[in-house]
């Protein structure tokens, strides 16, 4: 976080409009003794497009932790992007195969549909499918029955794991408790 502006200084140069600042930054993620680093940047608007830019000759030192922590949360930012892209991707792909067999109900109203139906009918759908290979309306209703079947299953899987976390974390606790 930006603690504060020490000096500013304005230049003119050849391709920039120079700004040179002296800043001071605050931050627990910094590897200083009082959380405060001291350094220059400089920002650069061009002379020919308006573009800023900065440069910074040394860069603040950060904590290993705070940097191995915002790699995990960007990588898993990133991921989560990713995952929505690509179910995007899958949704418009199933509209499509929808259109061109000739279903001319929306995919969203049949996710509500197929929603609200219970395990054993969401599995006699795809029974249904597996038994008649030819009818392709049947293999992307099945198709749908099957996703909402797994992000059913992922769901129950992702419940019991959190209680199995909770369960060993109280087995740890309990054992440091009887070791002190």
């Amino acid at each position: 976080m930006l603690k504060s502006i020490d000096s500013v200084e304005f230049g003119r140069g050849i391709y920039h409009n120079n700004w040179y600042f002296n800043v001071t930054l605050s931050s627990p993620h910094l590897e200083t003794a009082n959380s405060e680093y001291s350094f220059q940047i400089i920002v650069m608007k061009s002379l020919d497009d308006n573009v800023y830019s900065f440069a910074i000759d040394e860069f603040p030192i950060m904590k290993r932790e705070s940097i191995h922590t915002f790699w995990i949360d960007m990588v898993e930012k990133h991921k989560k992007i990713r995952i929505k892209s690509f179910q995007q991707i899958e949704y418009n792909e199933l509209e499509l195969d929808m259109k061109n067999v000739g279903i001319t109900q929306s995919l969203q109203s049949i996710l509500t549909e197929y929603n609200a139906m219970n395990t054993n009918e969401l599995k006699h759908i795809i029974q249904k499918s597996e038994m008649n290979t030819d009818d392709e309306q049947l293999l992307i209703f099945s198709e749908i029955a099957n996703e909402i079947l797994d992000k059913r299953w992922n769901k129950e899987m992702m419940k019991e794991q959190i209680l199995y976390d909770q369960h060993i974390d109280g087995i740890v606790h309990n054992q440091r408790m009887d070791e002190m």
